[in-house]
């Protein structure tokens, strides 16, 4: 097949794709009128920000891949946030050279959401009113851990520690046991949890199986239209892998912790709808999340402390190149032959 056949053929299956969305668009214009819309809670003069400390986390990170190993950054910010006083910061930064083969953004993905949980703990120790996580409450138990790891924890009896493995289970296991914490010092102190999901993929509503490239959020759209509003709540039971499943029963955390409340609010008329979930004992105080988002809106509907605490996270490529370089320097002044084995830069980057 020449090249242009190729080219013709591409753009006759692109628009068969065009079509069929056209197509389920339709579908769910006819039914999403069943989604059944909320107004938002009007201002309240008992609610003012004065009174409260609201706190938010994220992370973020960067690496650099060399020959036989790859160089990781990872930082976590915490801040809390009061009307009257400048934000107070926590933050964890973690480096590490990993010679992983495979599965490495994982890796990095579960050692961030390690830091993010761990300092959500520490913000949750000051007594805070509310506490904004990024991202899903209901999937944080599943994330970081690559479904190729999961045969071992489903064996019976031992778990099959290879040296791959252990790069897993261990910080997994550190993960599952930091998130257990966190959410028994939320409840112990009445802080309000909330994981804040800004663009969810999430498909809970379920409407109709006819439709299955839209998400939640784009059936919100439809359903509100040009209003504000709010939909809601929608219990969600997660179903977990057994080999997950069986090792939260074996550490003894998370213990009945697969079902949360997840909701849909649109805070300004021609802006997306973002979703947040909470724990099952607290889906009582979701007028009083809406209310605190309302008053911490940032303009285009959407909140402020995540914007905040995302910048102060992000993980800039000069910090990375210059942990990087640093590392090289220290190895190739004290071990030559091992900057030259792991550490120099690969064919790819001098050739593409």
């Amino acid at each position: 097949m020449s090249l242009s056949e190729i080219v013709t053929e591409l753009i006759s299956k692109g628009e068969e794709i065009a079509e069929e969305v056209i197509k389920q668009m339709k579908k769910a214009k006819e039914i999403v009128q069943e989604i059944k819309g909320n107004e938002l809670p009007s201002s309240n003069k008992d609610f003012s920000l004065n009174e409260l400390e609201v706190g938010a986390v994220d992370g973020g990170m960067g690496k650099v891949e060399l020959t036989a190993t790859t160089i990781i950054l990872i930082k976590s910010f915490g801040g809390i946030f009061n009307q009257n006083s400048t934000p107070k910061w926590i933050k964890r930064a973690h480096i590490e050279a990993i010679t992983l083969s495979r599965n490495i953004d994982n890796y990095v993905r579960l050692l961030r959401e390690i830091l993010e949980i761990e300092t959500a703990i520490e913000l949750a120790k000051k007594n805070i009113d509310y506490l904004l996580l990024d991202g899903s409450l209901a999937t944080l138990a599943e994330r970081g851990i690559p479904w190729a790891f999961l045969a071992p924890l489903q064996r019976k009896g031992e778990i099959d520690l290879t040296e791959n493995k252990k790069k897993f289970i261990i910080p997994y296991k550190r993960f599952i046991k930091s998130l257990d914490r966190l959410f028994k010092t939320c409840e112990s102190r009445n802080t309000l949890l909330i994981g804040v999901s800004k663009d969810s993929r999430a498909k809970y509503l379920k409407i109709n199986d006819e439709i299955p490239s839209f998400t939640d959020s784009a059936l919100v759209s439809l359903a509100l239209k040009d209003k504000t509003g709010f939909i809601g709540p929608i219990k969600v039971s997660i179903k977990r892998d057994p080999g997950i499943t069986d090792l939260l029963r074996n550490e003894k955390v998370l213990l009945n912790r697969d079902k949360f409340f997840t909701f849909y609010v649109k805070l300004k008329p021609h802006a997306k709808p973002f979703r947040f979930d909470l724990l099952p004992n607290s889906e009582q105080r979701a007028e009083d999340a809406l209310k605190l988002f309302l008053a911490l809106e940032d303009g285009h509907g959407f909140i402020l402390p995540p914007h905040f605490v995302h910048n102060q996270a992000t993980v800039s490529q000069e910090e990375i190149s210059l942990v990087t370089e640093n590392i090289k320097h220290q190895i190739l002044a004290k071990a030559p032959i091992a900057y030259n084995l792991l550490l120099s830069p690969r064919r790819r980057d001098f050739f593409g």
